[in-house]
């Protein structure tokens, strides 16, 4: 299959630094307003959201902190991702930069040696139904 590339292709290298995750901060939440974890409560905030319903609170000194230190592993940008299940956030921090040269050709030699093998594969299968068709 031919890939189709734009007159004007902007080639971007994403390096992973490192993952990040914040669980159950609904019981960080809890410790910071001296809400007991036997205690039968209810929590309402006064004030509203214009967020996601299902996202809750986290401090911005936890983010800030994991932050920092991302930045200082070389990261540049991050992807950020609410976990409903462990109550919490995951953060994978990524290094962005623009594909050098030799980078941009080795992913042209792993899509073109890709190319060849789908064609290989695509020509054995062809090969296999003409062969069934020559037997019948």
């Amino acid at each position: 299959m031919k890939v189709h590339k734009p007159s004007d292709t902007v080639y971007i290298t994403k390096k992973f630094i490192r993952d990040e995750e914040f669980s159950e901060i609904d019981f960080e939440f809890q410790d910071e307003f001296n809400i007991k974890e036997d205690q039968d409560y209810a929590i309402i905030e006064l004030g509203r959201s214009h967020l996601d319903p299902c996202a809750r609170p986290i401090r911005i000194e936890l983010l800030i902190e994991a932050l920092k230190e991302m930045k200082m592993a070389g990261a540049t940008h991050i992807e950020m991702d609410y976990h409903e299940d462990h109550i919490g956030y995951e953060i994978s921090a990524f290094k962005y930069y623009s594909s050098k040269p030799d980078e941009i050709l080795i992913y042209e030699q792993e899509l073109s040696e890709e190319d060849q093998h789908n064609r290989s594969i695509r020509r054995a299968d062809l090969q296999r139904q003409l062969n069934d068709l020559d037997n019948e």
